[in-house]
């Protein structure tokens, strides 16, 4: 989660890269430009992605082009359109640079399994090679699932996400961090589709496959997958049980940041929400506060989300017993 140091590590192990494996440069650029993505400097990762476009130029002149090699450098080189696009919220493009990734890594795979039908590499080697093509791939659907998503097609998104988890389950353990994963993604599909309960039902399933994995409670898994199960808890009415997710969901951010990873955001409207249903007023109002303190600071905040933080804050005040105060401010919401 320390984006910083991680950018620094790819760009030191890409200037090491020399010339006659400039292969590898396309799988690093791709970590790269994910980086600089989800650092929001949508800027460098442009230019990430443009060097891998220069590569692939002169990696098309190579003899390991014409074969499993060449289709997993044009299967990177999609890759990192897509995450550019994906963290910029450009769902369309996103989508079609994910579906020429897949398309690329299908191709790859096939020419690598009819090398191996002619001439097989050792069974250790050839085992480890289609398990790095298998995470390859369910990572892409799984990004491909959440541009779809975005897009409202959650039928569609779900279909993908599904593909994911069923190639993880056949070539990992049911405890594996993919799999695990890919039952997160799944959550968050399933619930905007209005059924909690199969959403709280999955995404329990991932904590304790990230926990079977041994991923630890500050890890980024651990975080997205609380977040997402305290979601599903809020819209199947389990307030309880919710707000103890989110406290667990807190303490794992406060562990990651302490230990050098990222600022991750810890306000959340369903928390809110849970904390009000639950009667903990006072701290559902200074949740608010919070985030509207925050919003304030962003640029690009639209106006109905202003009214929504500004409504829940009127629901506080409500709570607390101030009512010309939460009068005041329901006015601003609804004026007459």
């Amino acid at each position: 989660g320390n984006l910083k140091n991680a950018i620094e590590a790819y760009e030191k192990s890409r200037a090491a890269i020399p010339r006659e494996l400039l292969g590898y440069f396309m799988s690093v650029n791709r970590l790269l430009v994910g980086a600089y993505s989800q650092a929001g400097d949508f800027a460098a990762a442009e230019v990430a992605t443009r060097d891998s476009e220069a590569a692939m130029v002169l990696l098309r002149k190579s003899p390991s082009f014409f074969g499993p090699f060449g289709k997993g450098w044009e299967s990177n080189l999609e890759s990192s359109r897509a995450i550019n696009f994906l963290f910029q919220g450009r769902w369309v493009e996103a989508e079609r640079a994910g579906w020429q990734s897949i398309k690329k890594i299908n191709e790859a795979m096939a020419e690598y399994d009819q090398k191996q039908a002619q001439s097989p590499d050792e069974p250790e080697l050839a085992q480890r090679n289609k398990r790095n093509f298998v995470t390859y791939k369910s990572a892409r659907l799984q990004d491909l699932a959440f541009a779809i998503m975005m897009q409202g097609r959650f039928v569609d998104a779900e279909i993908v996400c599904r593909e994911s988890i069923d190639l993880t389950l056949k070539w990992f353990d049911r405890a594996s961090v993919d799999v695990a994963m890919g039952l997160t993604r799944l959550a968050s599909i399933v619930a905007e589709q209005g059924r909690p309960a199969e959403a709280v039902a999955l995404a329990n399933e991932a904590i304790k496959t990230y926990q079977a994995g041994g991923a630890s409670t500050d890890s980024l898994g651990m975080i997205r997958g609380r977040r997402i199960l305290g979601t599903a808890l809020v819209s199947n009415h389990q307030y309880k049980q919710a707000d103890e997710v989110f406290s667990d969901m807190k303490q794992g951010i406060d562990q990651h940041t302490k230990e050098g990873g990222r600022e991750i955001p810890i306000n959340d409207l369903d928390w809110v929400m849970a904390m009000h249903k639950i009667g903990k007023d006072k701290q559902a109002l200074q949740m608010t506060d919070d985030m509207i303190v925050q919003a304030t600071k962003q640029t690009g905040v639209s106006e109905g989300r202003m009214q929504l933080l500004n409504a829940f804050r009127a629901l506080g005040l409500h709570g607390e017993g101030k009512e010309d105060e939460a009068r005041q401010a329901y006015g601003r919401v609804m004026p007459n």
